[in-house]
């Protein structure tokens, strides 16, 4: 019976692995930093699949924040300037950094976009994904106002960019 049980421990399923150093997981959480923002909340989980001891999650990502290599801010101005600048509207870049473990007072700092700037979005989107012609029926209205609801624009600039889509085309 430990014949067959030696071949299944080593397969990698059973922890078999010493547990990771400070030094290893501040490697890891640097190499992810230097690819791309990460929220605070996001490196530790990343760190956690990885099966870091928390309290080497804990001191590594208290030790990276006090050293400004991990902001919270930072990576909510980064995905809020990326998701807007792809047509997203705020309450869908609201949802992803409240995903992402981002307190509510730097969401609201920085997933926002004033209501011309909506508009102009909203817009842009429709135009991008329908082109310049306006609905012909309801349901192509529809359509449209389902289309700016999944990407995060409020009921009102939806329905004020369907009705200027109504009367006067997408410019």
């Amino acid at each position: 019976m430990d014949e067959m049980d030696s071949p299944m421990d080593s397969s990698g399923g059973g922890g078999q692995s010493p547990p990771m150093t400070p030094a290893e997981a501040r490697q890891r959480a640097l190499g992810w930093l230097a690819r791309r923002e990460h929220s605070e909340q996001e490196l530790r989980r990343k760190l956690a699949r990885l099966d870091c001891p928390a309290p080497v999650i804990d001191a590594v990502a208290a030790e990276l924040v006090a050293e400004g290599l991990l902001s919270d801010e930072r990576f909510a101005e980064m995905l809020s300037r990326t998701r807007f600048g792809r047509g997203f509207g705020p309450a869908r870049v609201r949802a992803e950094l409240r995903q992402k473990g981002v307190d509510e007072d730097t969401i609201a700092a920085y997933a926002k976009l004033g209501q011309a700037q909506m508009l102009r979005q909203a817009r842009e989107a429709l135009k991008k994904r329908f082109g310049s012609l306006p609905a012909r029926d309801l349901k192509g209205r529809a359509q449209r106002a389902r289309f700016l609801a999944y990407k995060g624009f409020p009921a009102d600039v939806i329905f004020r960019v369907l009705d200027a889509d109504d009367g006067e085309g997408c410019d």
